[in-house]
């Protein structure tokens, strides 16, 4: 039988004498409290430190969920390209920035048999309403008009600028004119004029003036004109120009050539006669309260001197990383403001160098597929390649004779299908350039390569080596072969991937392959690089 050792009956109770039971009581009620008391507060540090340990778990967890997004987008959004003899290359597509327009230009030139105001069959253009076609399938942006020395020479006539707004049509493209600095027979003011074609060529609202004072004849005195003197005739013109449409941007000073350490002979003091232009201007502007300048131009022929080695060509690339950093600091220090630069004519060599043997036509393709991926990738906003005319066969034309296209109108072609952000990449470009672009959704992954050696070069194309991402970049190996451009295309987690690429002839008369096609994968031969990959 159990009994209660405790109670007033128990053991203890009938020890304790009566007058303590009241006492005894009185404890049991205090230890009940405290026992109470402990329970409560347990409790409460127990619910306190499941709190805690949730808290440091949701941040953990969100951490890690962050961790690995980033990852997976790392992983997305970087690939690697390995060329053989070349350091590799990282793609970060997340550094893109959008490609100029503006960039993909070329010069025309007035119908053929069409009559300026000051003499009759100026013209020297063939032009159909397919050449506009064709200039756009090329890609072509941007007509300058009518570019070269032709521009000062002759006075558009009313006829000439009605065609020049019929090949903007035909195009789809925007239009940038040459008006007269003023070395033409019976122009009296040639700020007057320009005013009158601002006005009459709404549809333009780009502009240069003049062409080449550098070598220009100032008929005032018989000698190329000073960057004093070409100063002071661009802000009359300009700021006439500027209040016939103050929407329109001016351009100048269409130097025949913009080189320091490695001036031509065209312009041996080209940085000097900039840098004296832009002072000069920059005076004007804040004695004025008003901007006459919106863009530096300058042209850019590599070979200006008869007889150099075509290969020369295909290493002038490297110029730009010393010309165009240069030449932004120097605006920026002189105008205390960034403009736009626009190389509104650029080919292998000019047409006033006699005696100049052609160039092969797969150096001068390559050539151009070099240039114009590097001024992508140095951001430049406005270029037009000299000319489109057929009448300009030295240097090359974008069109033959016949109106077909040219290995340089196929290289526009080839461009037409990058996409349109370009991702810098500060990479070797011997022998082999690469240029990368992206669309603006990260999606679409377009490469070039131009191989500039006479032999097949290999290149592989890898995505993030982490494999958290549930989506994935499609890796390719690719053949380039000798003397060609190849743009090889990638999807991003479709694993989709295909290429085109061009090459050129050889020969001045060989045939102008077209640019071919093809899905990445159905090369059968390994070792053809008909078919890059």
């Amino acid at each position: 039988m159990g009994f209660n050792h405790n109670g007033p009956q128990g053991p203890v109770g009938q020890m304790l004498p009566p007058g303590n039971m009241a006492a005894l009581a009185e404890w049991k009620e205090l230890g009940a409290q405290l026992s109470a008391q402990r329970f409560n507060r347990n409790s409460k540090g127990q619910r306190r430190l499941l709190a805690i340990l949730a808290i440091i778990t949701l941040i953990l967890v969100i951490f890690a969920a962050v961790r690995i997004n980033t990852l997976a987008s790392n992983n997305g959004d970087q690939l690697t390209i390995h060329i053989a003899s070349q350091q590799d290359a990282i793609i970060d597509l997340r550094k893109s920035v959008e490609i100029s327009p503006y960039l993909f230009g070329a010069n025309v030139l007035p119908k053929v048999a069409s009559n300026s105001t000051d003499a009759n069959n100026t013209g020297v253009m063939p032009y159909s309403p397919k050449m506009g076609q064709s200039l756009q399938t090329m890609g072509i942006k941007m007509l300058r008009y009518p570019g070269g020395s032709w521009g000062e020479q002759h006075i558009l006539s009313n006829d000439q600028l009605n065609d020049f707004n019929q090949m903007l049509t035909d195009s789809k493209a925007t239009g940038m004119m040459q008006v007269h600095l003023g070395g033409t027979k019976g122009q009296d003011d040639p700020a007057q004029l320009a005013a009158q074609w601002v006005q009459s060529m709404k549809s333009v609202q780009l502009w240069s003036i003049g062409s080449e004072p550098d070598i220009t004849m100032n008929p005032a005195t018989q000698k190329p004109y000073t960057a004093d003197e070409y100063a002071q005739a661009f802000t009359q013109i300009s700021a006439k120009m500027h209040q016939a449409n103050p929407n329109i941007k001016v351009f100048g000073p269409e130097l025949s050539s913009y080189f320091d350490a490695n001036a031509s002979f065209t312009s041996v003091n080209a940085h000097t006669w900039i840098d004296e232009f832009l002072q000069k201007v920059g005076a004007y502007e804040k004695q004025n309260n008003s901007k006459v300048l919106d863009g530096i131009s300058f042209h850019y022929y590599p070979q200006t001197t008869p007889f150099a080695q075509p290969g020369l060509l295909l290493s002038s690339g490297n110029e730009w990383d010393y010309i165009l950093p240069d030449l932004r600091a120097q605006i920026q220090k002189t105008l205390g403001r960034d403009v736009p630069i626009a190389i509104t004519e650029m080919n292998t060599n000019p047409d006033r160098i006699g005696n100049q043997p052609p160039i092969p036509p797969a150096y001068s393709a390559l050539w151009l597929a070099d240039t114009m991926g590097t001024l992508m990738n140095e951001q430049v906003t406005y270029a037009a390649f000299y000319s489109a005319s057929p009448a300009m066969q030295n240097p090359s034309s974008l069109f033959a004779l016949d109106g077909s296209e040219t290995s340089m109108g196929r290289i526009f072609e080839l461009f037409t299908h990058l996409q349109d952000h370009v991702v810098p990449l500060a990479i070797q470009d011997d022998p082999l350039a690469l240029f990368a672009t992206t669309s603006k959704d990260r999606k679409t992954l377009s490469l070039m390569f131009v191989n500039k050696t006479p032999l097949t070069q290999h290149a592989q194309v890898n995505p993030s080596t982490l494999q958290i991402y549930s989506g994935a970049w499609p890796a390719e190996d690719l053949k380039i072969a000798a003397y060609s451009a190849v743009v090889l295309t990638l999807h991003r987690d479709s694993g989709e991937a295909e290429s085109y690429n061009f090459i050129p002839p050889t020969r001045t008369s060989g045939l102008v392959a077209p640019v071919n096609s093809a899905i990445c994968g159905i090369r059968t031969d390994p070792v053809d690089a008909t078919v890059p990959c």
